[in-house]
């Protein structure tokens, strides 16, 4: 755990953005500050990672190659504002080779290169992060961490999503509780990354609701490495994969 010292200053920082969001654009560089000291805290607390995501969102957001709400642009919509772009700007585009899609050399929308602002706004993802933030935060003293688990056994939950289907299993010292299913068509039109986090943060998420997971070590094996990149970060550059794992 934090100090009790570094616990309160950790508290008058979050309600310290909580202040700037209500008058109006961010001063960028107090917010550098701010973000410098939280990371410092979530290396203890890597459960608070997760609701630091819309910071960097925001803090990011003037930085070329950015989308409205802070998150990278994907490759489908940087081509987007490209062709947007070059059609504004009467020029042609025209077919990479090989790939069968349009392109345009046009820069996307940013701020120019080796140019800093001195104010960001605050991105939608940072105002709910900052609810939660205040709430994971609530407490008078600092929490304690468990890093040893009360009960010597421990479970593995193993699962796979691919194609239309999605299994997963709870091993443990008693046996192997398993379960398969369909997905429904809104999630088959979704990627696979999404649909491989999905299934085992679900499964997850039930079996804390339960209360099986009270005070057992707990290994998630996955063969998906964006899910893993996502739960050990704690968010992603994806806009889905971040918000499953929020």
């Amino acid at each position: 755990m934090v100090s009790q010292e570094k616990w309160d200053k950790m508290k008058r920082l979050i309600d310290e953005l909580g202040e700037m969001v209500t008058r109006g654009p961010l001063p960028l560089q107090r917010m550098l500050e701010i973000r410098g000291f939280l990371m410092y805290v979530v290396r203890t607390y890597t459960w608070m990672n997760p609701y630091i995501k819309g910071m960097h969102n925001t803090i990011d957001s003037w930085r070329e190659g950015r989308a409205e709400d802070g998150f990278k642009m994907t490759a489908k919509e940087r081509r987007s504002i490209q062709a947007l772009l070059a059609e504004a700007m009467g020029l042609p585009c025209r077919r990479a080779e090989g790939d069968g899609e349009e392109w345009a050399t046009v820069v996307s929308p940013g701020t120019e290169e080796g140019v800093v602002l001195e104010t960001v706004l605050p991105k939608e993802r940072f105002l709910r992060d900052l609810e939660y933030l205040r709430e994971l935060t609530s407490t008078t003293t600092p929490p304690k961490q468990l890093y040893w688990a009360a009960h010597e056994s421990a479970f593995y939950v193993i699962g796979d999503a691919s194609g239309k289907a999605k299994g997963s299993a709870l091993v443990e010292q008693y046996g192997v509780d398993y379960e398969s299913g369909a997905w429904n068509l809104e999630w088959r039109l979704k990627s696979s990354n999404c649909r491989e986090v999905e299934n085992l943060t679900d499964r997850l998420e039930r079996l804390v609701q339960e209360g099986a997971l009270q005070n057992h070590e707990v290994f998630l094996i996955t063969d998906n490495s964006a899910f893993k990149g996502a739960y050990y970060k704690g968010h992603s550059p994806s806009r889905e994969l971040s918000d499953i794992v929020f």
